[in-house]
């Protein structure tokens, strides 16, 4: 099985998706742990129904010596993202939006970026053309 070793020393395994390399969520999480001491992960449904949810999820990274003027760890690197699940895709559409827009998050901060090209792909539907 493939895998990527953090800074570390963990030994993270890639799946195969989509014919690509892909690091789940959860292992991406753990490169986050591994490589900073002090971060914030924060979620935030922004759309509910019965039938979907769109969750934003925020990752912000703390520097571990320096502090801004209040004197509180300084922002070393911070990004949103979102990600929309439908009830008729996931049952657990809820948990998959807040767990996919975490993903993206982590991925747009550099947390196993070239492992997350199936959440960045935006298929036919190019945003910057």
């Amino acid at each position: 099985m493939k895998s990527v070793t953090t800074a570390k020393g963990s030994v993270l395994p890639l799946i195969s998706l989509k014919g690509k390399d892909y690091l789940q969520v959860a292992h991406r999480l753990q490169w986050l742990a591994d490589d900073h001491k002090s971060y914030k992960i924060e979620t935030q449904f922004l759309e509910t129904t019965a039938d979907y949810a769109v969750c934003k999820a925020t990752v912000t990274i703390f520097s571990d010596t320096e502090k801004d003027g209040n004197g509180n760890p300084a922002v070393v690197r911070s990004t949103s993202a979102t990600k929309q699940e439908s009830k008729k895709d996931f049952g657990d559409f809820m948990e998959k939006a807040e767990t996919g827009s975490v993903g993206r998050a982590l991925a747009l901060i550099g947390m196993g970026t070239q492992h997350a090209i199936s959440d960045l792909d935006e298929g036919t539907r190019i945003v910057d053309s």
